[in-house]
């Protein structure tokens, strides 16, 4: 048992040891030299927000769907369909709520769709690790080391034939596509990796059976709670209703706010 343990932990390190520093170096690194500081700023800061509300979409439920199927594995074929509509549920509320938020600061439609390509992104990655986190409680570790990094390598190939191959001007919304093709593999891949340990899907639509499962989270939901007010507190997202106004510009983390005729520039720095 510890030789396995120790063997996919390896495998885990090695593939995001690999896989996820030439994402960042060799793409990110290089569609931030060729977007420029200000257009890349604009992306930081709609992904910023994107991630304030993120946890939403997880409220302790991966943690605690791994431990009670750690615990008791026939669990799953009771658990799965309702923890799985409950994200659902807060997943709505999530595109809900990042969507109001940026129409109450006054976004453009260009600024709002791409705030919902973002927040659409967001979803995806956590419905993929719903699913890894199924594998997890099966003791599936092998299987959940492989697709922890699916995603970032279909980005990081996506993201090599746009730049080096085709050689296709990069712009924001290409970024974000890209990131939505990675998403959206590693989500099909963890789903069609899962499905065959699913002998059915109980859905329980009774709100004592949801109330249930929800306070059995709620220590995993106050960790995540905790660990996103320790990791994105500091994140001063200076949105203005005139996003898009040639008078605003961002460079990186810092935003120049055009305010009496005078560039003052408010720096942020996000944890993510």
């Amino acid at each position: 048992m510890q030789k396995k343990f120790l063997s996919n932990l390896l495998i885990t390190l090695l593939t995001n040891l690999v896989v996820k520093p030439f994402w960042i170096f060799g793409i990110d690194r290089t569609v931030q030299n060729q977007l420029g500081p200000d257009q890349y700023g604009k992306y930081v800061t709609l992904f910023t927000l994107s991630l304030l509300l993120s946890t939403l979409l997880d409220l302790g439920i991966n943690n605690y769907n791994a431990t009670s199927l750690a615990k008791n594995p026939k669990r799953l074929q009771t658990q799965f369909g309702s923890l799985l509509l409950i994200k659902g549920g807060f997943a709505l509320v999530y595109f809900t709520a990042t969507l109001a938020i940026g129409w109450l600061y006054g976004f453009g439609s260009d600024a709002l769709v791409l705030l919902a390509w973002m927040a659409a992104n967001q979803i995806l990655a956590y419905v993929s690790t719903f699913m890894r986190s199924t594998l997890t409680g099966l003791q599936q570790y092998r299987k959940e080391a492989w697709i922890s990094s699916v995603d970032r390598l279909t980005m990081s190939i996506a993201g090599i034939l746009l730049l080096w191959y085709t050689l296709t001007p990069m712009s924001i919304q290409t970024f974000v596509w890209i990131q939505t093709v990675g998403y959206a593999t590693a989500m099909l891949v963890s789903t069609l990796a899962t499905l065959p340990y699913v002998q059915s899907i109980g859905l329980k639509l009774s709100f004592a059976h949801i109330s249930s499962m929800l306070k059995a989270a709620f220590p995993y939901a106050l960790l995540a709670l905790l660990m996103v007010l320790y990791t994105k507190a500091n994140c001063q997202c200076q949105l203005r209703k005139r996003y898009l106004c040639p008078r605003h510009s961002f460079s990186g983390g810092c935003q120049y706010v055009c305010r009496n005729g005078e560039h003052i520039a408010i720096t942020h720095v996000c944890v993510y």
